[in-house]
């Protein structure tokens, strides 16, 4: 049998396009937020980086120039500048992971 017109829920009715629609009204935040992000994450690169620089010129036992021993300059690689957005991601992604649209792929963050 074949269908003449499409059903509610396909077309420009469907979840998928209702969504892209929803989220183009908020593309100035979310590039805005994704930029913030991409930001944090790139200072945390240049600090690794920079603490591998460190360990490499003075060695991983030694301590700054201005008094700081290194082992305290290697755990701020992991500190976030904006750790809020990074756990409404986490958050989203989660949700995201068990709505209708999810990719099958995707699991959600394992809680540490």
């Amino acid at each position: 049998m074949n269908k003449i017109q499409l059903e509610d829920g396909s077309g420009f009715s469907s979840p998928g396009w209702t969504a892209t629609r929803d989220v183009a009204r908020f593309e100035d935040f979310y590039l805005h937020v994704e930029g913030l992000v991409n930001l944090d994450a790139d200072h945390m690169l240049w600090r690794t980086r920079h603490l591998k620089v460190i360990e490499r010129t003075i060695g991983a036992e030694a301590t700054g120039l201005a008094g700081t021993p290194i082992d305290v300059i290697a755990k701020l690689p992991k500190r976030q500048f904006f750790p809020a957005l990074w756990e409404t991601r986490y958050q989203l992604i989660d949700e995201a992971g068990k709505g209708p649209l999810a990719y099958s792929g995707l699991a959600p963050r394992q809680q540490a």
